[in-house]
């Protein structure tokens, strides 16, 4: 007779985030990104998401490398080369080919939160928006979208005024998994 004991220890994790909307600019040298955004709040180990609309860098969700200045930050992108150019925070665009034709699509980005520990499965994830002073006079709430697939990674934060439109502000995390 065998006897198995299987014990699952159950985790959490927490943390916060920047939601950046608007648009900056970017410089390229290496794979270094280093990104200008006028008082973005952010800080190293934030995740940040954003669509190049011109010049040749990478479109992603990435984790803040350095913050030089309250206006810039650096990302680490996954090509190397000199470029520059725009970047968008609010959305995304994503080409998808399917048997030869070509669909474009636009849809809201939202910020990307990325574990601190890692996780087998998740069991629940819940952000709040803790908006400063600035924009304490507008009611929003907060989407989180996770997509629930093994080993998890990130989930993405959205934080919406209540006509509808997309705002900025921060916001904490938290979740349970194992």
């Amino acid at each position: 007779q065998v006897r198995l004991k299987v014990e699952v220890k159950q985790k959490s994790d927490q943390g916060r985030g920047v939601a950046i909307v608007g648009t900056g600019t970017y410089t390229r040298s290496g794979t270094t990104i280093t990104v200008t955004k006028n008082a973005h709040g952010l800080a190293v180990g934030d995740g940040v998401g954003f669509d190049v609309t011109s010049g040749n860098g990478t479109s992603g969700d990435y984790q803040v490398e350095t913050v030089p200045s309250a206006n810039t930050f650096t990302v680490t992108d996954s090509a190397s080369g000199t470029t520059s150019g725009n970047v968008d925070f609010d959305t995304l665009t994503e080409t998808v080919v399917t048997d030869g034709v070509s669909v474009t699509t636009i849809k809201k980005r939202g910020t990307p939160v990325f574990f601190n520990k890692p996780f087998v499965d998740i069991e629940a994830v819940t952000a709040t928006s803790n908006n400063d002073v600035a924009n304490a006079a507008i009611q929003n709430f907060t989407v989180v979208d996770f997509n629930d697939v093994a080993n998890p990674t990130k989930f993405h934060v959205f934080i919406f005024a209540f006509n509808g439109d997309q705002i900025g502000g921060t916001f904490t995390w938290q979740c349970r998994g194992r």
